[in-house]
């Protein structure tokens, strides 16, 4: 009669969804093989869902299995053509993985069309712009980011890369304390923050220990002693420096 009767099983998206939850949840504690029998269940019993595809793609990444992980990015994206971080999935894969750039850049193209406010993806963008060399345009990508959302820690720690590129090592800095300030103290971005940290601070070292560490003291000495004054590394010292007049 003209009348269209929709049935939802409500029981079985509630089931679903607490077996989603649990799987992305293993995935974030890094029980990578636990949540890819969770999510490849959850496939075989609907697999109509594309984050279900998605999140076993990502898993599949993570494990270096690239050809899987892009084969399963394809079906989430069969289901959901829009699914912006399949999309973002796949333009990484092109981009990092098989170094096709121009592939990725219409992946990336695409996420952006769809939803051109979306700082993660203006973040992930811009690292692989600056993967490539391409640091114009990573920084673009990346202060676009930033303008949107201010508390990224990615943004920072992609800006702070750029700039040790750049060897300013004195905003590189700045910028990778953002991130480590700004990041879980268990997450992945803190660690390498920490580490782009101790790595500027020596590249700043090394290119300055002449004259910006120490000339200043070494002036000062000279001026204070009429004496010429000469800096030796002597391995064999008991403290870290030590002054010596010839007399």
């Amino acid at each position: 009669d003209d009348i269209v009767t929709i049935d939802i099983d409500t029981d079985t998206i509630e089931k679903y969804d607490k077996e989603f939850d649990k799987a992305t949840t293993l995935a974030e504690k890094g029980k990578t093989s636990e949540a890819k029998q969770l999510f490849k269940s959850l496939i075989e019993k609907n697999p109509s869902i594309s984050e279900f595809h998605r999140n076993y793609g990502q898993l599949l990444e993570i494990e270096g299995k690239f050809e899987e992980s892009r084969d399963s990015l394809i079906d989430a994206l069969k289901w959901d053509p829009r699914n912006k971080y399949a999309l973002l999935m796949m333009g990484n894969i092109y981009a990092k993985r098989f170094n096709d750039f121009e592939t990725g850049k219409k992946f990336y193209n695409e996420v952006l069309s769809i939803d051109p406010n979306d700082y993660m993806a203006l973040c992930s963008i811009g690292a692989v712009y600056a993967n490539y060399g391409k640091f114009e345009e990573a920084e673009q990508y990346l202060n676009l980011s930033d303008s949107i959302n201010n508390t990224y820690p990615n943004t920072y720690y992609g800006l702070g890369l750029i700039y040790k590129f750049r060897k300013d090592y004195l905003k590189a800095f700045d910028y990778a304390v953002k991130a480590l300030r700004l990041s879980d103290s268990k997450a992945e971005i803190n660690r390498v923050s920490g580490s782009l940290l101790m790595e500027i601070s020596r590249l700043h070292a090394e290119e300055n220990q002449n004259n910006e560490i120490y000339a200043d003291f070494l002036n000062e000495i000279s001026e204070k002693t009429g004496k010429e004054v000469k800096i030796e590394q002597d391995e064999k010292l008991s403290s870290p420096a030590k002054v010596e007049e010839a007399e």
